[in-house]
C-alpha cells in the first residue's frame, strides 16, 4: 500500500479545512519517509506555491504524482515548476473536460515519454467519469486517482471492477477524509450537521472507535486500493494516520455494514457542489 502525501494545502487553506500544512511540518514528514519505498508526493501546478517547495525540500529520490492540464488547443500539457524527475507520475488533471479523443491523446503522448524513460507512469485523476474499455487495453498500466471514503462509495464498484479485469492498473484513493469533514468540525454547519455524517459520527460513537480509525480501516480493507492519498495539517497527525495501519484490523469493523453509512447525496459527497 502506498501512502501518498496531498500538498493541496501546503502553505494554503484547501477545501473546508481552515489550517494548511507548513513546510516546515512537510520536510519533517520527508524526512520520516526517507527510506520508505511506499512514500510518494501528490501535487499539481494548481496547488499555488506546492511544486516550488517541492523543488526546494525534496532532496531524496522521490515519486511525485504530478497533476497536469491537457490543453486541447494545442494537444500538449501546461506549464509545471517541478523539476524533471523519471520517478514522477503524471496524472490528466481535466479529465472529465476531455472528448474520448482527447484522452486516447494525451494517454498517447504521455505513454511516449514514458517509454523514453522520462517519466515512471501516467494516468489520470477524476472525480466519477473513468474510461472504456478500449482505453485500458491500449494503457494497461495507468495510474487512477479518484474520491473513497466511507460516505462517498460511488466510485467502489467500477473501481474494483477495473482492477479485477485489469490488474496492472494502479488504483490511488483520494478525499479519504472528505476534506475534514469526516474528522474535523468546520464552518460549514449545514455540511457538518448533514444527516449522513451524524449518522457516521454517531455510528463511530457507538463502535467507540474514533472517526479516523473508521475512515482509514474503510479503504485499507478495499482489496482493489493500491494507495492512499492524504491531506494533513501537521507531521504529527501523518504519523498518527501511519499508525493506524501498522495495528491488526478492528474485529469490531469486520462486523460493520458499510454501505449502510455511505451518502447519496451529491451535495454532501461532491466537493465542486460545496458552498
Amino acid at each position: 500500500m502506498d501512502w501518498v502525501l496531498g500538498t493541496a494545502n501546503l502553505e494554503q487553506n484547501y477545501g473546508l479545512n481552515s489550517n494548511y500544512l507548513t513546510e516546515k511540518h512537510f520536510e519533517s514528514i520527508l524526512q520520516s519517509e526517507k527510506c520508505s519505498a511506499f512514500f510518494a508526493i501528490d501535487t499539481s501546478p494548481a496547488y499555488g506555491m506546492a511544486e516550488q517547495i517541492c523543488n526546494r525540500v525534496v532532496t531524496e529520490p522521490t515519486r511525485i504524482y504530478s497533476k497536469l492540464q491537457f490543453m486541447k488547443s494545442k494537444k500538449t500539457f501546461g506549464h509545471s515548476e517541478l523539476k524533471n524527475n523519471e520517478l514522477n507520475i503524471i496524472l490528466i488533471h481535466n479529465w472529465q473536460d476531455l472528448t474520448s479523443l482527447e484522452r486516447v491523446e494525451a494517454l498517447s503522448r504521455l505513454d511516449y515519454k514514458k517509454r523514453r524513460g522520462l517519466i515512471a507512469g501516467f494516468g489520470f485523476s477524476t472525480y466519477d467519469e473513468f474510461c472504456d474499455e478500449e482505453i485500458l487495453f491500449r494503457f494497461p498500466n495507468l495510474y487512477i486517482q479518484a474520491p473513497i471514503n466511507v460516505i462517498n462509495q460511488t466510485n467502489h464498484t467500477l473501481m474494483a471492477e477495473i482492477k479485477r479485469g485489469f490488474p496492472n492498473t494502479t488504483m490511488l484513493a483520494r478525499s479519504v477524509f472528505l476534506q475534514g469533514l469526516l474528522t474535523k468540525s468546520n464552518k460549514y454547519s449545514a455540511l457538518n450537521e448533514h444527516s449522513d455524517i451524524l449518522k457516521f459520527k454517531e455510528s463511530c460513537r457507538d463502535l467507540k472507535i474514533s472517526s479516523t480509525n473508521v475512515a482509514i480501516e474503510f479503504v485499507l480493507r478495499q482489496s482493489f486500493i493500491d494507495g492512499l492519498v492524504l491531506g494533513v495539517n501537521s507531521s504529527s497527525e501523518w504519523i498518527e494516520i501511519k499508525d493506524i495501519n501498522l495495528k491488526p484490523r478492528n474485529k469490531v469493523l469486520d462486523c460493520v455494514d458499510w454501505s449502510e453509512l455511505q451518502s447519496f447525496d451529491q451535495n454532501l459527497i461532491d466537493p465542486r457542489r460545496w458552498p
